[in-house]
C-alpha cells in the first residue's frame, strides 16, 4: 500500500501545471499557498511531508524561503522549481543545501 503524502505547492504552479491533479489521482493530499508567508502559516498548521516551491515567489526570496524550511525541519523534502530563476542562484541553493546537510550526504 502506498503511503498517502501531504504535499504543499507554493507559488505559481505554471512550472508543472498538471502536477497537482496527478498527485491527487495517486491519492495524495495537495495543499496550495500563493506566497511564501502563506506557505509558512500553512506548514505550521498542516505539516506537509513534501514542499514544491516556485523560487519566483511574490513576497519572499526563493532561496531564503527554502533555507527557512530547512532550518525548521532539516529532513523535510523540498523540490525547487522555476521557469525564470537565474541558474547561478539555483546552483547556489544546491551548494547551501549540501553544506547544511554536512559531508557525506546527498
Amino acid at each position: 500500500m502506498v503511503e498517502r503524502l501531504s504535499i504543499l505547492i507554493v507559488g505559481s504552479s505554471s512550472c508543472l501545471p498538471e502536477l497537482p491533479s496527478h498527485l491527487e489521482l495517486l491519492g495524495h493530499r495537495v495543499l496550495f499557498a500563493a506566497t511564501g508567508l502563506a506557505a509558512l502559516r500553512l506548514i505550521d498548521l498542516e505539516h506537509p511531508q513534501i514542499i514544491a516551491v516556485d523560487l519566483d515567489l511574490p513576497d519572499l526570496d526563493g532561496l531564503s524561503f527554502v533555507e527557512s524550511l530547512k532550518s525548521r525541519d532539516p529532513y523535510i523534502t523540498v523540490i525547487a522549481l522555476s521557469e525564470s530563476y537565474p541558474l547561478d542562484r539555483a546552483q547556489e541553493a544546491m551548494r547551501r543545501k549540501r553544506y547544511a546537510e554536512g559531508p557525506g550526504t546527498t
